[in-house]
């Protein structure tokens, strides 16, 4: 407003100067600046206020504690746990049946049946029947036949095993080994073996104890066809006590009744008790006992106790590499069960003496390389009291006497092992040995080789087509020609042999077996030439129950 005033008198003035002529005077204008402006000085106050006066009041003060309880409603999640189901067991066909046909009138029937899958048992059964109507010599006259039967069971405690096992053998062979000028009667060379075991078994469980034990009685029988009868009960004991993780004892025993009747009646009995400790530092595992043994054999002098000494020593030079040697002394249980597994061709009432060992000395070298491959070699030096031999039976060639070096035989055995397996789909082994003896009153070692060496192999492809193979060698025998009175060494033993599995399907499988491929009619003891080639096909059925 005070500027439009201002404006308007401008304005006005301008007016008054455009009405009026003339020139502009000069003129001076003074401005003063002489106000001045003064405030009234203003009171200061120089006094503190003093404080209050403080109440002092004693009076107790109250405190009220009051609970509060929130209930609330139970939390219902919505949230859905994913779960991973158990894989499913593969179904395993572990019962099969197996059937196949070859030349020399042979034939070849198995079963086997397991149970299944279970915690607290297991059992199974298996059957076969093998045999060879023919043979290598007047075709019937050297036939051979086998049959097999068994039925076996385990029962799974918290602490303890219970097992058992009942099994019957027959065999049936022929004396084939007659002068090839004479005749022969089948039914008077007809040999057959019946064979009766059984036994149980009570262990404790591995369940972190420092104790172990396992006990196995047994009872067999056997019978031949010339009416040779032998009846043994036996008894397996061995138990293990850790003190602690560096230091335990062992005790183990064994007991061994028989009773052999072949013409006479013979009574035998054979006991071992073998107490040791064992200790292991660092890369070093020693184990040092005795062995004390009682027997009561048919060699003069009655009831006899040995004693011998026992140990034994490992030191790891890596965790794949181990060297180790001992020493051992024990007797070798000599029975008509031994021998007749042994030499099925022996004679009727031959004499029956145990194997005394007297000093063993052994040692080598075990390791793994490469986590697949496994290898094994070592030496044994043994001195033998009673070692057999077989020879043949200068009355009647076809029959082989059993003969005992009673005097001091030095055993010597060096051999080499070696094993490859590649996750199931090439495995291999092989095995060398060699055999030297020293006799003393035994002219040669009859019907023991010199060398044996065997290798097997089998190359699985791509699951259908599994490839196995084995090479069977032995050589350096021995034998007596009581005709010339002549020794003889038999040609050396080369068995070689062949088979292919293919797979159908899972249950369903074919295979073909080439036995003795290259033909050789070998000797494994004098006189009894083996079977040539031979060739089987066959079916074989697997399935997961009955």
């Amino acid at each position: 407003m005070f500027f439009l005033c201002c404006l308007s008198g401008l304005v006005v003035r301008a007016q008054e100067w455009e009405d009026q002529t003339g020139e502009i005077e000069d003129a001076e204008i003074v401005i003063e600046k002489d106000k001045k402006i003064e405030l009234p000085p203003a009171s200061r106050l120089y006094e503190k206020i003093s404080p209050l006066p403080l109440k002092n009041d004693e009076g107790q003060m109250q405190f009220q504690y009051k609970d509060f309880n929130y209930q609330l409603t139970d939390l219902e999640p919505r949230i859905r746990v994913l779960t991973i189901k158990d894989p499913l067991l593969k179904k395993l066909y572990a019962n099969y049946l197996k059937a196949g046909i070859g030349n020399f009138a042979s034939a070849h029937l198995e079963a086997y049946v397991n149970s299944k899958r279970n915690e607290n048992f297991s059992y199974s059964f298996h059957g076969k029947h093998a045999s060879s109507s023919r043979g290598p010599v007047d075709k019937k006259n050297s036939g051979a036949a086998e049959n097999f039967l068994g039925v076996n069971g385990k029962a799974f405690y918290d602490a303890f095993i219970l097992g058992g096992n009942i099994n019957y053998q027959g065999r049936k062979n022929h004396f084939y080994g007659y002068d090839q000028r004479v005749e022969a009667f089948r039914d008077t060379i007809e040999q057959k073996f019946n064979n009766f075991y059984v036994d149980g078994t009570l262990e404790t469980r591995d369940t972190g104890s420092d104790f172990y034990f396992k006990i196995t009685p047994s009872f067999s029988f056997l019978k031949d066809n010339f009416d040779a009868k032998e009846s043994k009960f036996g008894m397996k004991f061995k138990s293990t006590f850790s003190l602690d993780e560096n230091i335990g004892l062992d005790l183990g025993s064994y007991l061994s009744l028989t009773k052999r009747t072949d013409g006479t009646s013979l009574n035998r009995n054979l006991f071992k008790v073998r107490p040791s400790v064992n200790f292991k530092a660092g890369e070093l595992k020693v184990n040092a006992g005795l062995n004390i043994v009682y027997e009561n054999d048919t060699i003069a002098g009655g009831d006899k106790t040995h004693l011998y000494l026992s140990g034994s020593v490992t030191y790891d030079l890596n965790e794949d590499v181990s060297i180790y040697g001992g020493i051992d002394g024990d007797i070798e249980e000599v029975n008509l069960h031994t021998l007749v597994n042994e030499n099925p061709f022996i004679n009727a009432e031959i004499p029956l003496v145990h194997s005394n060992k007297e000093l063993e000395l052994y040692g080598g070298i075990k390791g793994s390389l490469f986590r697949s491959f496994t290898i094994k070699t070592g030496f044994s030096l043994a001195d033998y009291e009673n070692l057999y031999f077989f020879i043949n039976d200068p009355l009647d060639t076809a029959k082989f006497n059993v003969v005992y070096d009673a005097g001091n035989t030095t055993a010597f055995n060096f051999f080499g092992e070696f094993g490859v397996d590649k996750t199931n789909i090439f495995r291999g082994a092989a095995r060398f040995d060699f055999y030297a003896y020293s006799l003393e009153r035994v002219d040669e070692p009859w019907h023991r080789p010199t060398y044996k060496f065997s290798l097997m192999g089998s190359f699985n492809l791509f699951d259908k087509i599994l490839f196995s193979s084995d090479l069977y060698t032995m050589g350096g025998i021995k034998a007596k020609n009581f005709i010339t009175d002549e020794e003889v060494e038999l040609d050396p033993i080369v068995d070689l042999n062949f088979k292919v599995d293919y797979r159908y399907s899972d249950q369903v499988s074919m295979f073909l077996n080439f036995n003795n491929v290259l033909s050789k009619n070998y000797e494994r003891y004098y006189n009894y030439p083996s079977r040539g080639f031979m060739l089987m096909v066959g079916l074989t059925y697997a399935f997961d129950r009955l």
